[in-house]
């Protein structure tokens, strides 16, 4: 499994121009144009700097 950034360029494929941060990818399937790639993603990552309290998948009682 290899991990790829995906931050600027989303799907040619995907209608809604949507992307994410990065994936996780079989080694053989990882992407090497910078784009997300949806239907070779295991793993979907997206990093979030800013405040997370309307974020449903963010447990702050795990900083504790």
């Amino acid at each position: 499994m290899t991990f790829a950034l995906s931050q600027s360029r989303y799907d040619p494929e995907d209608e809604r121009e949507r992307k994410v941060d990065g994936a996780f990818f079989k080694s053989a399937m990882v992407p090497t144009d910078g784009r997300s790639h949806w239907a070779d993603q295991l793993v979907t990552v997206q990093f979030t700097a800013d405040d997370t309290n309307y974020d449903p998948y963010c447990d702050p009682f795990l900083w504790l």
